[in-house]
């Protein structure tokens, strides 16, 4: 989900990008704003990084940088709260309607069920109808992936985008990629000690299998070996008994001769 628009919102960015490097400061605030209006980029990491933009700080324009920094990290509440402080510029109904969808990405992010009300407190909105429309909406955009629960008035979070990360956030979220990282590889390691052992294991039995098999051929062959010895011994005496018999058969009469008779 988050890929293709990440890639989507990606391009459109660079357009932007490539446009503000060598851009004079009002040409920058112009695709700045340019870039906050359109419906398909949200981060914008790339174009805040640009030297061209951060050096509107010093210039008059640097209230279009602050309004550049709330897109990529804040929330429709921060741009509220530091509007007149920073003479933020009036929203265009694109941005609010953007920086809505953003803040409803940041509370998604924080937690996987989002009550109705939370959701408008944020949001401003007040009518049901409306904020649901414009779920739906950040749903078909991918920026989020959830479900209406009505009967609990409250919205169950799946999946939803990620955020650009201020600088400042990065060392803590290296820290527990490195962590993660560590416990895989001690997940690994254990795996990979138990594939050995399986292994080990499986060629042990493959060499008593081996064994078991020879031993049974031996004992078969032995076995034939007997019952063929005893199969030729019964033979050789039923031979030998039926030879008598027929030698007692062709045996001369025990009666006396003729010529013996007086």
């Amino acid at each position: 989900m988050s890929s293709v628009l990440e890639r989507t919102s990606g391009d459109k960015l660079e357009v932007y990008t490539l446009q503000a490097k060598k851009a004079t400061p009002r040409m920058v605030r112009d695709l700045v704003t340019k870039a906050l209006d359109d419906a398909e980029v949200f981060v914008f990491g790339e174009l805040l990084a640009l030297p061209s933009v951060q050096a509107l700080e010093e210039t008059e324009h640097k209230p279009y940088l602050d309004l550049l920094h709330i897109f990529a990290y804040g929330n429709l509440t921060q741009y509220r709260t530091s509007a007149d402080e920073l003479s933020l510029p009036q929203l265009s109904e694109a941005q609010l309607r953007k920086l809505r969808q953003l803040t409803l990405v940041s509370l998604a992010a924080a937690s996987p069920t989002i009550t109705y009300d939370d959701i408008k407190a944020a949001l401003e909105m007040t009518e049901t109808r409306a904020m649901e429309d414009l779920i739906i909406e950040c749903i078909y955009a991918s920026l989020l992936v959830g479900k209406f629960d009505q009967a609990n008035s409250v919205l169950v979070i799946e999946a939803c985008m990620g955020r650009d990360m201020r600088p400042a956030e990065l060392p803590e979220t290296i820290g527990h990629l490195e962590a993660w990282i560590a416990r895989a590889n001690v997940v690994l390691g254990d795996l990979s000690v138990a594939a050995t052992t399986a292994a080990d294991q499986t060629a042990a039995a493959e060499v008593l299998a081996a064994e078991v098999s020879q031993e049974h051929d031996e004992r078969k062959h032995h076995m034939e070996l007997s019952i063929e010895h005893e199969v030729q011994a019964l033979a050789g005496k039923e031979g030998s008994e039926q030879g008598r018999r027929q030698r007692r058969r062709l045996a001369p009469s025990a009666m006396p001769h003729p010529s013996h008779r007086r």
